[in-house]
């Protein structure tokens, strides 16, 4: 067997796409969700307290972290891709998958991100199992044609 790249199955990508759209879709719908909720709190209350510190975190938030933390999303999204589309397959599971669950991690204060992230996070590993197994196949049945195995 050559050190060529075994390609993934339409079923694997089709996970690995699900997985993906779920994702981030999510993700982008709770962002935009909680800037109008927090964007309409600031339209109905225009001349807070200037002791009021919770509008100013707010403000913060619509003004400032809420569109950097949308960039980091799309950024996340467009690294996801091109591990994708020039990574060996399985090396992208697998750093995807991390990510995933180091996002997770981090995010366990709050009950709605690993919940979000626990479905690709399955996905993906799914994916990542199938695509190992089909990979083990492909190193046995070298072996059994007497091709030389590939061992990365």
């Amino acid at each position: 067997m050559s050190t060529e790249r075994i390609p993934p199955t339409p079923a694997q990508q089709r996970r690995v796409n699900i997985g993906m759209l779920i994702q981030f879709h999510l993700a982008a719908i709770g962002h935009i969700a909680l800037w109008v909720l927090m964007f309409t709190y600031l339209l109905y209350n225009p001349h807070p307290d200037p002791a009021d510190e919770g509008h100013f975190i707010i403000e913060i938030f619509v003004y400032q972290g809420l569109p950097i933390s949308f960039g980091f999303l799309i950024a996340v999204y467009i690294f996801f891709r091109c591990l994708l589309a020039y990574a060996n397959f399985g090396t992208a599971l697998k750093i995807m998958i991390a990510f995933n669950v180091f996002h997770a991690v981090i995010c366990c204060l709050t009950i709605i991100a690993p919940v979000r992230l626990l479905i690709p996070i399955l996905l993906y590993s799914f994916a990542l199992y199938h695509y190992r197994t089909t990979w083990l196949n492909a190193q046995i049945e070298a072996r059994e044609n007497g091709e030389p195995a590939d061992v990365s």
